[in-house]
């Protein structure tokens, strides 16, 4: 599996954060834990491709 490092940014919306990376040819993940989820595991991130994942903060 690939690695990198990872780098952050804090959005005033999630809507902001998703228009920015979409902006910058990045796919969007939206990321949450239920019975019916997929492992992040087992989610087919493709080679090349620009993907961030959003993790709501309560």
């Amino acid at each position: 599996m690939l690695q990198k490092r990872l780098t952050g940014n804090i959005f005033e919306s999630t809507l902001e954060a998703v228009q920015q990376l979409k902006s910058t040819q990045y796919k969007v993940v939206a990321v949450e834990q239920t019975h019916n989820s997929i492992s992040l595991e087992d989610y087919p991130f493709l080679a090349g491709e620009k993907t961030a994942l959003i993790f709501e903060m309560k």
